[in-house]
């Protein structure tokens, strides 16, 4: 229990607006995390494609690009 201003105030609410770690940022600071690693879209051994150009939906209608 901590007393401020002779009032009980709860320890937690004291830590509010980052002043102090939370109890539940001390759970995810020992935590690792590993990438995973993806080959380029288009390269050798990737697991997706991607077309060099997308036509345009305009007007209600699927519109080549022009430039």
């Amino acid at each position: 229990m901590v007393v401020i201003f002779r009032e009980w105030v709860a320890p937690m609410q004291l830590w509010c607006n980052g002043r102090a770690r939370s109890f539940s940022d001390a759970h995810h600071t020992s935590r690792r995390c590993t990438m995973t690693v993806y080959a380029r879209p288009g390269a050798d051994g990737s697991l997706m494609s991607f077309k060099p150009r997308y036509d345009n939906f305009i007007g209600g209608q699927w519109v080549p690009p022009t430039a």
